[in-house]
């Protein structure tokens, strides 16, 4: 089967329908042809919304796995496209929140380095053993939040299962821990 010049072509929906239906009654040949075929197409899809040629191969086979795993609820009655774009869709917003959640590690590590580096000079206002101290001076839950989020990599969610608390008040800790932090390190001297 020959991928058509546009995807939302009727035809090639239903050559990748039929492509389908036949794997799914154990047909591995056409199953091999599917994926190959859908491959070329989601590759083309994700170009257009991940720069990085690893992590759009890495999001590919995500979806791929996916498409694998998902494929006994395919409905034969409905397009195939639409079905694969919604699971490919699925795994791209995942791809989106886990590098938002890099990149705002990131930039709380930054954040943190700039904080310890004196404005004034080129020595360090205070070391780590200060930074550890200005942390133990945070209410207990406050220091929780921050340390599971940003220093053990925890998401949200994870914290608040963690924590036995919704992910709004795990924020709210984190934010008011942060704030704090901010406070604390900004005096002359940490207590």
């Amino acid at each position: 089967m020959q991928e058509s010049e546009t995807t939302n072509d009727a035809d090639f929906d239903y050559g990748l329908r039929t492509l389908m239906v036949q794997a799914q009654n154990g047909d591995s040949a056409s199953y091999t042809e599917l994926l190959q075929v859908v491959s070329v197409v989601l590759r083309k899809y994700l170009s257009r919304r991940i720069a990085d040629s690893v992590a759009r191969e890495d999001v590919l086979q995500e979806i791929l796995v996916s498409l694998h795993k998902a494929r006994h609820t395919y409905d034969p009655n409905l397009p195939f496209q639409s079905w694969m774009y919604a699971i490919a869709r699925f795994r791209l917003i995942d791809f989106y929140r886990r590098s938002k959640r890099q990149r705002d590690r990131e930039r709380f590590v930054e954040g943190l380095e700039e904080i310890v580096r004196a404005e004034e000079s080129e020595e360090p206002r205070f070391d780590a053993q200060e930074l550890s101290l200005a942390l133990k001076e945070l209410p207990a839950a406050q220091r929780e939040a921050v340390e599971r989020l940003k220093l053990r990599d925890q998401s949200v969610k994870e914290a608040a299962l963690s924590m036995d608390r919704t992910e709004s008040s795990v924020k709210v800790l984190a934010h008011r821990g942060y704030k704090a932090l901010r406070k604390i390190l900004s005096t002359p001297e940490v207590k």
